[in-house]
């Protein structure tokens, strides 16, 4: 089974789990009426397919403002991302994170099982991190 990343952190949060504030959006109208209920200056624009590389593929925004915000949200509704169409936009607070983890569940097809997969060295190179640090 494959979920979106606003489907974890809804699922995070029914657990008690904390996580940013950030509201799925499916139109850059929608993302500038966001933009104003979450109160900060700086927000995160993040494409919502089912694809690694988002970030590397433009899907992955920062935006310091509601300028930004229009122009990103723009850019990335509509976008083909590995042959995905990006329909809907992630719009949530930005944080500073000091450290970045990565966390996820994989199938491994040889083992016909699943792996828990931890690395802390998250972001947006974790496809060669685990090619080169597994």
């Amino acid at each position: 089974m494959k979920i979106h990343e606003y489907q974890a952190k809804e699922l995070f949060a029914t657990y008690g789990i904390p996580v940013d504030r950030s509201i799925l959006c499916r139109s850059v109208d929608d993302a500038v009426k966001t933009y104003s209920q979450l109160d900060s200056q700086k927000v995160m624009i993040k494409a919502q397919v089912h694809t690694g590389g988002r970030g590397k593929a433009g899907g992955v925004k920062l935006a310091n403002g509601e300028v930004e915000l229009r122009t990103h949200a723009a850019a990335i509704l509509g976008m083909d991302i590995k042959g995905f169409t990006v329909d809907r936009i992630l719009v949530g607070q930005a944080s500073n994170n000091e450290k970045e983890y990565y966390a996820s569940y994989v199938i491994d097809r040889k083992s016909k099982s699943t792996i828990l997969m931890l690395s802390k060295e998250g972001g947006m190179d974790i496809e060669e991190v685990a090619r080169t640090s597994p």
